[in-house]
């Protein structure tokens, strides 16, 4: 007769705690979507207008071009090393913290620069490249696991960050339109600023116990790059990655460039990033949905899409057709990313989470975009912006088939 009380007891401090964690959870998914959607309307300044007003203060394509694949090879080497110390230290917040205050001033000098030496700005820019990339994986690694690896949670926090950079490059691309380039460091200084109050006062999660055991590893933490680059599922969705970076960085870091060729002008590329990124957020903030797509068939999707974008963007005439196809890379990259994070949630050890994210962004955002970004310029300037286009039509015709068959395989072993 006594079990039952106790019993009872039980079940309703259990249904208490599960009532605990679904308002802890709702909670976080409020904290982290503010800091989330801040941190990205903060780059969005970065990754449009510091680089359309170089060009206004007189760098050219191809140099613009060359600085853009020093900034990604920097990000490159940053990416490893800022996602390894993530991992070995087992914290993203006290390395988030630093890491972000030197892209802000990096950012101002760079912008404060420009208008004395183009030269300088020049040296200068890369350097930010160090921890911008890494600095968006290890908040993408943080909020899974505050979220327990709940992708549809993580998928609307993060859909709402992309919303953040739209809303942010829209008001942003109007008022520089209106008052003047001045609004970059204000922006910078108040987006910053805000958001790294937030992470500053936001409590971190612990990290999971390790799932790999070595007496090495648990003497000094090391992080193991061979568990990542064995790691089957891993490494062939980071190739698929990496010729979907190769054909996009090029029209994505340049595309005022596009929107120039066809009559846009500063407004018009805030209004590109707001519709194309909402597109992008729609797609990660439903991505625990599309979850129920088979993976290979998301990657067959994701590189249709950016074949669209490149067809588009060589055929268009007006600003609209461009944005159409921008629209379409942002579907593309509003599918890849979730399925990605969800790879590696599921095939690799939890304690490399952080690194093997990072290295996923890196090698889209940065190693494919030095490759991509050090022939773009001189191609634009000597062929026009068509031609990189075309190229990246190039490249991704194939892919497509390769996922489509991909795709079709895996139905037909079910």
């Amino acid at each position: 007769m006594r079990r039952r009380p106790n019993a009872q007891a039980r079940a309703e401090d259990s249904m208490r705690k599960s009532k605990s964690i679904s308002i802890k959870q709702k909670r976080n998914l409020i904290i982290f979507s503010l800091m989330d959607s801040l941190f990205w309307a903060y780059y969005s300044v970065f990754a449009g207008f510091l680089t359309t007003y170089f060009l206004q203060k007189g760098m050219s394509n191809s140099m613009l071009g060359v600085d853009m694949s020093l900034y990604m090879a920097f990000s490159f080497i940053g990416s490893f090393a800022i996602g390894a110390l993530c991992d070995k230290r087992r914290t993203n917040r006290r390395v988030f913290l630093p890491f972000f205050i030197s892209t802000l001033l990096l950012g101002l000098a760079c912008y404060f620069l420009a208008s004395r030496s183009i030269v300088l700005t020049f040296i200068l820019y890369p350097l930010i490249g160090v921890s911008f990339t890494a600095l968006g994986a290890s908040l993408d690694t943080w909020m899974l696991r505050a979220f327990c690896q709940d992708s549809s949670l993580y998928g609307k926090a993060r859909g709402i960050g992309s919303a953040g950079y739209a809303v942010a490059s829209l008001i942003l691309g109007q008022l520089i339109n209106r008052w003047g380039f001045g609004m970059i460091p204000a922006a910078t200084i108040l987006l910053g600023c805000l958001d790294f109050l937030l992470v500053l006062f936001t409590k971190e999660v612990p990290f999971e116990e390790k799932t790999s055991v070595g007496a090495d590893a648990a003497a000094d933490n090391r992080v193991d790059f061979k568990q990542l680059f064995t790691n089957r599922p891993f490494m062939v969705m980071l190739l698929i990655i990496f010729f979907i970076g190769l054909a996009n960085t090029p029209i994505t870091n340049l595309k005022m460039v596009f929107l120039k060729n066809v009559g846009g002008d500063i407004a018009v590329i805030g209004l590109d990033a707001f519709i194309a990124v909402l597109v992008q957020a729609l797609f990660i903030f439903i991505s625990g949905s599309l979850s129920r797509i088979p993976i290979k068939t998301r990657m067959f999707l994701m590189s249709l899409s950016l074949f669209t974008t490149m067809v588009l963007t060589a055929l268009a005439q007006n600003p609209a057709v461009v944005i159409l196809g921008s629209v379409m890379s942002n579907l593309s990259y509003g599918i890849m990313l979730p399925t990605n994070r969800e790879i590696v949630s599921r095939n690799v050890p939890k304690e490399l989470n952080t690194t093997a994210n990072t290295i996923s962004d890196t090698v889209y955002g940065n190693f494919a975009a030095i490759i991509g970004l050090s022939y773009s310029g001189f191609l634009m300037d000597s062929l026009g912006p068509r031609a990189v286009a075309v190229l990246g039509g190039i490249i991704t015709l194939p892919l497509t088939l390769v996922t489509l068959g991909m795709a079709i395989r895996s139905r037909r072993q079910l």
